[in-house]
């Protein structure tokens, strides 16, 4: 016996148009993909598995607006700390913590919430070199963030703060105990120093 296809009502017709546009307006978004999704065809993917998993994988990324604070691809791979400035079509527009201006897809975008205890690299003032640390506190307001390194609580600045991306194979730089105890060292000096600067100051 012959079956007649079930057949859909206006209501049922206008929402297989909309869903129709919105997979167009994805197809659109996975456009920057295309050479992706021909090398995975070149190494057997069938074509249309390839985008599926692209739309499911994008469905499920960070939403971003202008103004978050985000982190960001640096020159070096490592990822610092930027504010959204702009959004156009899955492209932001970044100003980098030391003042950089840059674009990047929004995939390529990590939301910027550090929590207490997480490891992150700080660039610590008057001593040359990045260093492993474990944050503190963040003050959004000041722009800062207090940081614990090798024993010692320091507030940087977020241009001095990078994280390491998940692909990274690079290792975090520790303190060695030579550095550590020279750091120690002077820091002390640097403030008898400045003591004893302010007291002759006084007894002017």
């Amino acid at each position: 016996m012959l079956t007649m296809p079930h057949e859909l009502n206006d209501e049922a017709l206008s929402g297989v148009i909309e869903r129709a546009h919105e997979l167009q307006m994805q197809d659109q978004e996975l456009a920057s993909y295309e050479a992706f999704v021909q090398a995975a065809e070149e190494a057997g993917v069938p074509r249309e598995s390839v985008l599926q998993a692209l739309r499911e994988r994008l469905a499920t990324a960070p939403q971003f607006k202008v103004d978050d604070l985000v982190f960001a691809p640096g020159a070096d791979g490592w990822l610092y700390i930027a504010k959204i400035t702009g959004l156009e079509e899955g492209v932001a527009q970044l100003k980098f913590a030391n003042g950089a201006d840059a674009s990047f897809t929004t995939n390529k975008l990590m939301s910027m919430s550090l929590l207490p205890n997480q490891k992150v690299q700080v660039n610590l003032p008057g001593w040359g070199g990045w260093y492993g640390s474990t944050v503190v506190s963040i003050n959004h307001f000041a722009h800062s963030l207090t940081v614990n390194a090798s024993g010692i609580q320091q507030t940087v600045t977020m241009d001095a703060v990078r994280i390491r991306p998940e692909v990274a194979d690079g290792k975090e730089r520790k303190f060695t105990k030579t550095e550590f105890i020279e750091w120690v060292v002077t820091a002390a000096v640097s403030s008898a120093v400045v003591g004893a600067l302010v007291t002759w100051l006084i007894m002017r």
